[in-house]
């Protein structure tokens, strides 16, 4: 069902009004597919204002032809090179934001659907709609299209000008949850877990006891990025990492199995929403407390967000001294803003971005919980650590640089980074373009610049074509840079080593000098029963 309301008339639905025009709200997503068809029907924004006075009459014209409307809603985009927004009419970032919006609302969980809403407000004066309400929307309004959480302004409530036009993804009224950080990453891991393939039960750091360090000769801990979590997000790492990079049979191939479970994987699910020293603090605390100075030795593998967070844990362990110093051998971070992401300059506009961008992933954070956690907090803490050093009211990248820059004296950095960054060219060029018009380049993963995920800072990155949650993709994972990096942590594990030793265990060589049996009877070879054994001698 839909209704229509006029200038500044209290919208039921969900809480808010528009001052200047007229608006039209929906109840479902599929409902979302006449208003893009009329888009394309009309040549500007008056004429869409106009329709919506006699939207009934358009509702039946395009129910006899609704067959042909929805083939041109498919193809519409699918066909057309990217176009910046600025070269684009109003009419037409109407029509691009109502796709955006669609997608991101279908693609929720069925139990969030039924508490959103959606508004599309068009003028109908000279002057630019204001947009106001008790509860926070994602707003993708005229300008050149942009995204953005309405801003909180206290005394007022969620409010923002927004131009010619706006469209409004909405919590319903009533309908916005309470919401506790820690219970939001614990439900979303818990649903993502069902679409793991492989790994859907990941070790937790936080769960380890000490049984499962034994014998184990390194760790790597899985670092995720914002409103993400650890199960599915490293699923095509963990498989190019526990996967021989040669097919062989036999001694060999018994030898690599029985070396990757020498060393250990494990996630750290937490909270994104929060400050990037918070994580930081709780998260040396666990290695500390699991792992202990006289551990193994830690590779930390990063998406995004989760780069930053292990930069600023290995300074912590710099300063702690002793074995701490040496005690991270590499890190490898895929999409991390290293030197900040632009749009966080404004965090209600980066989350708005983002919350465009991940709307076709379910490992991420649904809209309606977003929405539900900044109507409680009416901050996102942790959006502002992400802003560039160079931007006002920075303060976490910049003291992150000088902090290690002091970290590291007198010798030079002690933390590795092999940064991997891309530049996205797939198919979502409505995305493409809506960021490309937000960050004034096309240098990017769709959400952060590439200066900033393969800065010069860190010298031998890797530069690869995908968007921002593609990096772990089977695409990726077999394309040239991605033994390279396993190669890395290989190397900065010392695990070609160990396998050499268990080659030896399973060719029955005799132990030799720098392999004496003191060492090869540390060894505990599994039977060959045990998961993945080939029974093979």
């Amino acid at each position: 069902m839909y209704k229509v309301y006029s200038d500044g008339s209290p919208i039921e639905e969900c809480s808010s009004k528009v001052i200047g025009g007229s608006t039209i709200v929906v109840e479902t997503p599929s409902e979302i597919d006449p208003l893009r068809a009329l888009c394309a029907e009309c040549e500007n924004l008056a004429s869409f204002h106009n329709w919506l006075s006699n939207y009934a009459r358009w509702l039946e014209w395009f129910d006899a032809y609704r067959d042909e409307y929805q083939h041109r809603l498919r193809g519409s985009y699918d066909n057309q090179p990217t176009v910046h927004p600025g070269n684009l009419s109003d009419i037409e970032r109407l029509r691009g934001a109502l796709r955006i919006a669609q997608e991101i609302w279908a693609s929720a969980p069925e139990t969030d659907v039924d508490n959103l809403r959606l508004s599309a407000s068009v003028i109908s004066g000279e002057t630019d709609l204001e947009y106001k309400a008790d509860w926070p929307a994602l707003l993708l309004y005229q300008g050149s299209l942009f995204a953005e959480f309405t801003p909180f302004v206290a005394h007022v409530g969620f409010a923002l000008r927004v131009g010619k036009f706006v469209i409004s993804l909405a919590l319903k009224t009533g309908a916005a949850a309470p919401v506790k950080a820690e219970q939001m990453v614990e439900e979303l891991r818990a649903r993502v877990k069902i679409t793991s393939k492989n790994y859907p039960e990941l070790a937790r750091l936080d769960k380890l006891v000490p049984g499962d360090l034994a014998n184990k000769k390194g760790i790597i801990i899985l670092l995720h990025g914002l409103a993400s979590t650890d199960v599915c997000t490293f699923d095509g790492f963990l498989d190019a990492w526990t996967q021989p990079q040669r097919v062989s049979r036999g001694a060999f191939d018994d030898a690599f199995r029985w070396t990757v479970r020498d060393f250990l994987y494990v996630g750290w699910p937490h909270d994104t929403l929060t400050s990037i020293a918070t994580n930081a603090g709780t998260l040396f605390e666990l290695i500390h407390a699991k792992i202990g100075e006289d551990g193994p030795p830690i590779v930390f593998v990063c998406h995004s967000r989760g780069g930053l967070l292990a930069r600023k844990v290995a300074v912590i362990m710099q300063k702690q001294g002793g074995k701490w110093l040496d005690k991270v051998k590499l890190c490898v971070t895929f999409g991390t803003p290293h030197l900040g992401a632009d749009l966080a300059t404004n965090p209600y506009r980066f989350m708005g971005a983002y919350a465009s961008v991940i709307s076709s992933d379910k490992k991420l954070l649904s809209i309606y919980r977003l929405l539900s956690y900044y109507a409680q907090e009416k901050k996102f803490e942790g959006i502002d650590d992400l802003r560039p050093a160079e931007a006002q009211g920075s303060e976490f990248i910049r003291k992150l640089r000088e902090e290690e820059r002091e970290a590291g004296k007198p010798a030079p950095r002690k933390l590795q980074i092999l940064p991997v960054g891309g530049v996205y060219r797939g198919p979502h060029r409505h995305l493409m373009g809506l960021v490309t018009g937000m960050l004034g380049t096309t240098d990017h993963d769709l959400v952060v610049r590439k200066k900033s995920t393969v800065p010069e800072l860190f010298p031998g990155g890797e530069s690869v074509t995908c968007s921002h949650f593609e990096y772990f993709t089977e695409q990726q994972t077999k394309a040239e840079h991605f033994p390279r990096v396993i190669e890395a942590i290989k190397k900065a594990l010392e695990f070609d080593k160990v396998q050499e030793q268990w080659l030896d265990v399973a060719t029955n060589k005799p132990p030799t000098a720098d392999k004496p049996v003191s060492i090869l009877k540390t060894f505990s070879i599994p039977p060959k029963d045990a998961p993945g054994h080939s029974g093979e001698e």
